[in-house]
């Protein structure tokens, strides 16, 4: 993926505490997470105009990231980390391991086998339809637990060859995927 002015502008606008640069190979700041999920639409709503007390499963919350765009996972993102690996004290007091919430050994996130789209993607379809959502369930987790996202939010896959197989298959009927 590479950064365009137009991903720059979005960027300075919606989030502002990123940074990137036409000629990088990062983006790293302070992702902002303001949004509620809406089990009608399975999305996740973002922006301030969402208050607290109209959804109950708004969250505003941030995350110092860092996302290498020269550096894919194995399904072809680009890699994001969690810089204050928050996801381990998340997993620590719940009692869970890093990969329960979708984390690899090395620090990185798990964004899922599927998108909503084919590539050629921007940094913007990015953040808004991987990284956003993923750091949005990270804290909804941190606030009602695993078992209440579970419950509340989009289905996960299995991890590893279960999940690939539990995907094939959804491919296969049609089925609505997890974002």
């Amino acid at each position: 993926m590479r950064i365009t002015w137009e991903d720059i502008q979005w960027v300075n606008k919606h989030q502002p505490q990123l940074v990137a640069g036409l000629d990088s190979a990062m983006v790293v700041g302070i992702l902002e997470v303001s949004a509620y999920y809406d089990r009608k639409s399975q999305r996740i709503l973002a922006g301030q105009r969402f208050a607290v007390g109209r959804h109950e499963s708004f969250i505003a919350d941030q995350f110092p990231i860092a996302i290498r765009l020269d550096d894919s996972d194995q399904n072809g993102w680009p890699k994001v980390y969690d810089l204050a690996k928050r996801y381990r004290s998340i997993a620590e007091r719940y009692g869970i391991s890093a990969a329960d919430l979708h984390f690899y050994a090395d620090g990185h996130a798990c964004l899922g086998l599927t998108y909503p789209w084919d590539p050629p993607f921007t940094l913007r379809d990015f953040l808004v339809d991987l990284v956003q959502p993923f750091f949005y369930r990270l804290a909804y987790v941190d606030v009602y637990g695993l078992s209440a996202a579970r419950a509340d939010l989009w289905p996960e896959y299995s991890h590893g060859k279960t999940g690939l197989l539990e995907h094939a298959r959804d491919v296969r009927k049609g089925a609505p995927r997890p974002p």
